[in-house]
């Protein structure tokens, strides 16, 4: 498995076996916590996380094997307090998020941005729902 998937592992992990986020989205397999795509169907809230940034870091002897990629973290609701609830949940444990994971050593993460999502479709669904997301850029090594 690679470095990337590793990591994607490690983030499913840590957060879907966080009490202050499994009692907003659910918890282990069931927690609605979603890479890349989300189901069509999924109840509000639910959380979708994708990379958005693969920087490769050098050194003067090549390239290093510490890796810092940015993250982007969407948080689907039924209303901005919901999805603020769940945005203020999911930033607390990324912030602590740091050690050994599923094949990766997580060193730090950072987040970098945080903002509003305008009212929209959620993905796959009809209704109306408010999003708010975070980047978080995450320093790690295999």
């Amino acid at each position: 498995m690679s470095a990337d998937a590793n990591l994607r592992t490690a983030i499913f992990a840590h957060l879907s076996a966080r009490d202050n986020l499994t009692a907003l989205l659910g918890v282990g397999a069931a927690c609605r916590l979603y890479p890349d795509m989300i189901p069509t169907g999924t109840p509000l809230p639910y959380v979708r996380f994708v990379r958005v940034t693969n920087p490769r870091t050098y050194h003067m002897l090549g390239r290093s094997e510490v890796y810092h990629p940015t993250w982007q973290f969407d948080v689907w609701a039924a209303t901005r307090a919901e999805a603020v609830a769940v945005l203020d949940a999911l930033a607390d444990e990324l912030e602590a998020f740091s050690g050994p994971r599923s094949g990766v050593t997580v060193d730090r993460c950072f987040i970098t941005r945080e903002g509003d999502v305008t009212q929209s479709e959620q993905d796959g669904g009809q209704d109306p729902a408010y999003s708010v997301g975070i980047d978080v850029e995450m320093w790690y090594h295999p």
